[in-house]
């Protein structure tokens, strides 16, 4: 009996030993509870109203995405402004696009927003339709146009608009839909005196492209530059366009040659994500530009392919709506939303 005391007492101390040293040994963080993590993307939970290739602007937190077409031929065209609230996921119609149009560029300017070019027709692939130099703008405040504005002197479409000093830029684009040539040319936009002017070309002609403000310049990035659709001449080029200087540089290429991409800036960072290489298809693939070394970083690739689709900021995190994808039927218009956090 006093053998098996001393035995029961010996195994019980070998254990309390055993719980002591692992109760003072440093533990592992527990998955998500205790480690921040970035560099991924999430699938949101509501979708957009419908599926369409639109353009997209951000104003005070709100997403507006601006009218759009069926595809990316202007089969059809919509004129609705749809407004979504990223922190709520919650969808409100405003009011409809005085003009009709697709391929246009749209861009925030104190409070309003500034909608340009386009083709106000469509039809399908085998319309050859010619870009318009219309622009109109919006505010959301009021929910109502402003339409008695000065177009562009350069008639385009899938071009780049963007805001500096109180200033809009539009930059490069193509002046129809079929047997195109793509623009390098540059013009300025004031708005307080209702009037276009030439500035210096790019250095490279483009359409298709996006374009992202760091510091007072535009990052001009992708796009096609020659062919009847973006897919035909996808590039990886990048130029710098300085408008305090009137200056344009080359930049180090993308690592991927890509078209009707988007980009947004967040932190000083230029982050590319989606869009379709030369008839590759749409792509997930997501990368970082660097301003301040002129260098590229892949991340973390969408949860789904797309390109051609619209995108937003909010809270710091970057929103990637809707857009052309693939399925195993084909092309589909995509109605999901994806955050990036960085």
């Amino acid at each position: 009996m006093r053998t098996r005391c001393i035995i029961l007492l010996g195994v019980f101390c070998i254990v309390f030993f055993i719980y002591c040293d692992k109760k003072s040994a440093p533990t592992e963080p527990e998955g998500d509870k205790s480690v921040t993590k970035t560099n991924f993307w999430k699938l949101k939970n509501k979708p957009m109203l419908s599926g369409k290739l639109t353009q997209s602007v951000t104003v005070n937190d709100k997403i507006y995405l601006i009218g759009g077409t069926s595809d990316e031929y202007g089969t059809e065209i919509y004129k609705e402004i749809e407004e979504y609230d990223p922190e709520t996921e919650s969808w409100i119609t405003k009011s409809e696009l005085p003009t009709k149009r697709w391929g246009f560029a749209a861009c925030a300017l104190d409070g309003k927003i500034y909608i340009c070019g386009g083709v106000t027709s469509g039809g399908g692939s085998a319309v050859d339709s010619i870009a318009t130099g219309l622009l109109e703008v919006y505010d959301p405040r009021t929910n109502r146009w402003e339409t008695e504005k000065a177009p562009m002197n350069h008639v385009r479409m899938q071009f780049t608009l963007n805001a500096v000093n109180g200033k809009l830029y539009a930059i490069a684009g193509k002046q129809r839909q079929c047997a195109a040539v793509a623009q390098k040319v540059v013009e300025e936009y004031d708005p307080a005196t209702d009037s276009w002017i030439k500035k210096k070309d790019m250095q490279t002609k483009r359409f298709g492209h996006t374009a992202s403000v760091v510091d007072g310049k535009i990052y001009v990035i992708g796009g096609s530059n020659y062919g009847n659709t973006m897919y035909d001449g996808a590039i990886a080029s990048v130029e710098i366009y300085d408008p305090a200087a009137d200056t344009c540089i080359a930049a180090a290429d993308m690592p991927a040659v890509r078209t009707g991409l988007r980009s947004d800036v967040i932190e000083g960072k230029i982050y590319a994500f989606g869009g379709a290489g030369i008839w590759t298809g749409p792509l997930k693939i997501t990368e970082m530009y660097d301003p301040a070394t002129d260098t590229w970083t892949e991340k973390a690739d969408m949860k789904e392919a797309r390109e051609s689709h619209a995108s937003g900021i909010f809270n710091g995190k970057i929103m990637a709506l809707g857009g052309s994808g693939v399925s195993d039927d084909g092309a589909v218009r995509l109605k999901n939303i994806e955050e990036y956090t960085p």
